[in-house]
């Protein structure tokens, strides 16, 4: 997971396994009023099958960083025949990397925006 990304709670599949890894946080932050003293770092869904010509949605709901700014996801896609690691970045000069690396943009929350 990117840095900043606290929660990560990956969707599960039926016929897929399903691995969680976390990390200890440098300094616990409070979330929902409790104190949380590490954060997923990985998540792997692993089984299957999946041809070639069909595709499939591995979903994760996140909480992003309260700071704007963009997030990298490495993906590690692997298969029958091999591997591709979709790592290179996107914005470097590389204007249309082989394998990009998938990301989004966190914008300001809008203030106005929010009136109850």
């Amino acid at each position: 997971m990117p840095k900043g990304v606290l929660v990560a709670r990956p969707q599960p599949k039926p016929g897929w396994a399903l691995q969680i890894e976390r990390a200890p946080l440098a300094e616990p932050v409070k979330l929902h009023g409790r104190e949380q003293h590490e954060a997923v770092e990985r998540v792997r869904w692993a089984g299957g099958p999946l041809p070639d010509d069909q595709f499939d949605k591995f979903s994760l709901l996140l909480r992003l960083p309260a700071t704007p700014g963009k997030l990298a996801f490495r993906v590690l896609q692997e298969c029958e025949s091999g591997q591709i690691d979709w790592a290179e970045p996107v914005g470097t000069g590389n204007e249309r990397p082989r394998r990009p690396m998938p990301g989004l943009r966190v914008l300001p929350a809008d203030v106005g925006a929010h009136k109850h």
